[in-house]
């Protein structure tokens, strides 16, 4: 894949991976591992802050926006989803709390249909 490396991100074990840069449109797809979450209600749950997570998200995105054509993340139903998704993560992790489906997480919600994002921190 010539040029593209692959490291983990964040707070997140060698499955939350995705490469970077992509300097080749990374073969029209990015591969994000559990970074991104699983589209839908089952969301990402944060092991740090928002903020944090928030500032990764934003220096990945430079790195890779418009690099890819396809996202592919693990647990989703259909493992791939539009980069739409990560639209709809950033817009949450810039919103106000929404309420929780889960207790014991501060939840983010932004998106519908295949790029639905929820995004949850522990309290």
């Amino acid at each position: 894949m010539g040029g593209v490396s692959v490291s983990p991100w964040m707070r997140f074990p060698v499955s939350g991976t995705t490469p970077s840069p992509c300097s080749t449109r990374c073969r029209a797809s990015s591969f994000a591992g559990d970074a991104l979450g699983t589209q839908g209600a089952a969301g990402l749950t944060l092991s740090g802050s928002l903020e944090e997570f928030g500032t990764a998200l934003t220096e990945w995105r430079s790195e890779t926006s418009g690099a890819y054509d396809t996202l592919y993340t693990s647990h989703n139903h259909q493992w791939h989803t539009r980069p739409a998704y990560v639209d709809s993560i950033q817009t949450a992790v810039a919103s106000e709390p929404v309420t929780s489906p889960r207790p014991g997480y501060e939840a983010y919600r932004a998106g519908t249909g295949e790029a639905l994002a929820w995004v949850f921190v522990p309290t």
